[in-house]
């Protein structure tokens, strides 16, 4: 500003200055008063910088928290790659908190290893694969894998037999006895017939006791289906052979088969007829 009391016309072409810098202008030429020249470069305004009272600045320790935090494993690594192991077994020259942090890995490793042993067991059951003690149950009970397979082939092979004439008596036995024999020939189960077989033969697997008892509960379902009520009337299976093919056919035929000295007689007198 000019200062219009002095009475001075003010000089609007000219650079105002004000007096403190004129007379500051004025000291700084005398010797005593001059500052001397700074050595070396001046300082960059960043290093010269100050933050304001309450301004947030960035700690450089967090950010090296940060960087051991993320290479904890490697340092964990190498610090204990550093160690010995004295005869009792100890790890020496290792502080708490390396052990601490040996602790965690070694929890987070367990952690681990039961995760992955749950997954194997999702994969194993997924992929059909099943425990050693299912196994031995399934293989007591017949009911493997391999075995329910035969079995399935079997019921989808016996299903397209037809029924049997149904027997009522000694009358049309014989033409029941051949529809039995050919539907067991058909079910492929005619050597249970052939070879007196009432149960499994000796020394037999599990797979083949479970294969022989369907075989057979079919073939002795087959003939019951085609017995008539009164038919059987006349006959008792014994409790201890019950469920038995060849049992209930041999019955059968001990009760409705012509004997030859009867065929005989029916023979001769129909002849004199």
């Amino acid at each position: 500003m000019v200062n219009l009391r002095s009475g001075g016309t003010p000089g609007l072409t000219e650079e105002y200055v004000p007096k403190r810098r004129q007379n500051r202008g004025s000291e700084d030429r005398t010797p005593e008063n001059r500052t001397p020249e700074p050595a070396g470069s001046l300082p960059t305004p960043i290093t010269v910088c100050r933050s304001a009272p309450g301004v947030f600045e960035i700690d450089k320790t967090i950010l090296e928290e940060s960087n051991e935090s993320n290479n904890a494993y490697e340092d964990l690594v190498d610090e204990m790659s550093e160690n010995t192991v004295d005869p009792s077994g100890q790890v020496s020259g290792v502080s708490e908190e390396t052990l601490m942090r040996l602790e965690i890995a070694e929890l987070q490793r367990e952690v681990e290893m039961i995760r992955a042993s749950r997954e194997a067991l999702t994969t194993n059951a997924s992929g059909n694969e099943m425990s050693e003690d299912l196994v031995n149950y399934l293989q007591r009970r017949g009911r493997t894998t391999a075995i329910m397979k035969i079995l399935a082939e079997f019921r989808d092979q016996v299903k397209h037999i037809k029924k049997s004439v149904i027997l009522t008596g000694s009358a049309n036995y014989p033409m029941w006895r051949e529809e039995i024999l050919l539907a067991a020939k058909q079910s492929e189960t005619d050597d249970i017939l052939n070879q007196k077989q009432s149960a499994p033969e000796d020394g037999a697997s599990m797979d083949m006791q479970r294969f022989w008892t369907e075989r057979n509960v079919w073939l002795y379902n087959h003939m019951w289906s085609a017995i008539s009520p009164a038919a059987r009337s006349h006959f008792t299976i014994p409790s201890d052979h019950q469920l038995s093919a060849y049992i209930l056919w041999t019955i059968i035929e001990e009760n409705f088969s012509e004997r030859p000295a009867v065929r005989r007689t029916r023979l001769r007198n129909y002849s004199v007829f």
